[in-house]
């Protein structure tokens, strides 16, 4: 395995996914070793739970490259910026799970990563994305009949000129 320093960009995409969203699901909420934390549900702390929470990221990720590498690297100081549009075109919520996933690729090298609070908030980043773009009265499974339902309708909007 390889481990790099992921860019500040990263890091800014999955602090905004982790304390913006719709109303109903703003902030994010980690279960940790039998505790629930909560980070960025208060609006007039959100930039203070977005330093924290890129922070520790950002840290996890330097001693993760630094057991792989004895680098020995500081962890510097993690600022956060927002990114803006998060589930539109420029930034989807793929961008999210794949940016959440190569930060837990390249921070996985300590032991016990995987128990560890910062893999915990990597998972509940990751988690959120999905359920923010899982349609409202998404099928719960799959059939052919469903696929078979939701090409047709596509291709109906097409031929009334809605698509």
């Amino acid at each position: 395995m390889s481990a790099y320093l992921v860019d500040s960009d990263t890091l800014d995409l999955l602090v905004t996914a982790a304390i913006d969203g719709p109303p109903h699901r703003r902030g994010l909420r980690v279960v940790h070793g039998g505790t629930v934390h909560t980070f960025g549900a208060d609006p007039l702390n959100s930039t203070g739970d977005a330093n924290v929470i890129g922070q520790l990221l950002h840290d996890a990720n330097v001693a993760s490259v630094n057991y792989r590498y004895a680098d020995g690297d500081g962890p510097g100081t993690y600022t956060f910026r927002r990114v803006s549009g998060i589930g539109g075109v420029g930034v989807t919520y793929w961008d999210v799970i794949t940016s959440a996933d190569c930060l837990d690729y390249q921070s996985c090298e300590m032991p016990g990563w995987g128990e560890t609070f910062a893999a915990a908030v990597i998972r509940a980043i990751r988690d959120k994305a999905v359920d923010l773009m899982t349609p409202d009265g998404a099928a719960w499974g799959w059939t052919r009949q469903l696929g078979a339902e939701r090409v047709a309708a596509v291709a109906d909007r097409v031929k009334g000129g809605q698509a």
